[in-house]
């Protein structure tokens, strides 16, 4: 009876151990109340295009930093960020000189990937002679050498113009190239990353896509403090040492 009760204490106490901490939402949108970008008190709340008037944004605390590569970042509150200048304000998309607008989000330690979300970006849209507007997406984790890149493509005619992808969506992806880096290290069951690009293609200019960021779902990499290192060694010793006894 003891020894069945101390075995379940200590498979409690493992399983709290590895659990996953919670996957974590970068939100751009005033309806999630701009969730874990650290400061935002000159978005915009609506649907107005508001100049951030800056080229970067701390996220998650200090622990990760977005900026753009031209110009300022421009925030729409219902859609999301985008960079000033260019085809439109409020999005990223292209330019009739100079380099393809692109976001870059860094990250101080590798994270996974599990998702994202843009808005603006339209399927069957007349400006590109009625295809679908299509962005494109670049990712590292550079500790592994790995370096990947996913197309994706209007699904929405009307609305928002709504794109949402999680985990699996883009594993499974037709569109998505990567780097032997990544098959190496695992890539297909979890996806990390320590730096994401949102941009246009350079074939991409001519047919003036552009979408806006809206969010970026990520999911920490479980990584046990001293005190629960101690707690899991512990609990493997107590386990040990009962079953020497008996």
């Amino acid at each position: 009876m003891k020894k069945s009760i101390l075995i379940s204490i200590v498979t409690v106490l493992l399983l709290s151990i590895a659990a996953e901490a919670p996957a974590v939402m970068i939100s751009f949108l005033k309806e999630d109340k701009f969730s874990n970008v650290d400061k935002h008190a000159r978005f915009s709340a609506n649907d107005k295009i508001k100049d951030l008037r800056n080229d970067s944004l701390s996220l998650l605390n200090g622990t990760a930093r977005l900026s753009c590569n031209s110009n300022t970042l421009s925030h729409t509150g219902t859609k999301g960020l985008g960079i000033m200048g260019g085809h439109e304000d409020g999005q990223i998309d292209w330019h009739w000189s100079g380099p393809t607008e692109c976001l870059t989000i860094a990250f101080d330690a590798p994270i996974y990937f599990t998702g994202f979300e843009v808005r603006s970006l339209y399927a069957d849209y007349p400006p590109v002679n009625g295809g679908d507007e299509y962005g494109y997406t670049c990712f590292w984790d550079t500790s592994r050498a790995g370096e990947g890149s996913l197309v994706f493509f209007g699904q929405e005619t009307e609305g928002n113009g709504t794109l949402s992808l999680d985990e699996n969506d883009i594993i499974t992806s037709p569109w998505l190239m990567c780097t032997e880096g990544y098959y190496e290290w695992g890539f297909e069951e979890r996806l990390i990353i320590d730096r994401i690009e949102f941009r246009m293609t350079q074939e991409a200019d001519y047919y003036k896509n552009a979408f806006s960021l809206a969010r970026l779902y990520v999911d920490p990499i479980p990584n046990p403090e001293p005190s629960t290192l101690l707690l899991m060694t512990l609990s493997l010793g107590t386990l040990a040492a009962f079953k020497r006894k008996t």
